[in-house]
């Protein structure tokens, strides 16, 4: 889930942006076609402060994205969700508060011996 922090940010800016941190990664993994599908969420949609975008992955690698809980693409590629699950949970996260809050709920839903 990400808050917009910026006023009037645009759906290139936004897809530029997350463009810049994965689109590398699946250029060489010849999945970049799967990035663009997924950027086409962003394109035409008038972002404010406060919209959310919500990322929702399924088991069969299906990566929906919701803006302020409307269903803007549907995507299935396991690369693409790699990459997205990588930039927000991985080591060099640019969330951190976030991959810390992530790993601390999902360490209070396993059981312990």
């Amino acid at each position: 889930r990400l808050v917009v922090v910026f006023p009037r940010a645009t759906g290139k800016q936004i897809s530029k942006s997350l463009d810049d941190q994965i689109g590398n990664t699946l250029r060489k993994s010849g999945h970049y076609k799967d990035f663009e599908d997924f950027s086409q969420a962003f394109y035409g949609y008038k972002f404010k402060k406060g919209t959310v975008i919500t990322f929702s992955k399924e088991r069969n690698g299906t990566l929906t994205t919701f803006i302020d809980g409307q269903e803007r693409t549907r995507v299935r590629s396991k690369p693409l969700n790699q990459a997205i699950s990588e930039l927000y949970l991985g080591r060099e996260t640019i969330t951190k508060d976030l991959r810390a809050d992530t790993l601390s709920s999902i360490d209070q839903i396993l059981p312990h011996s």
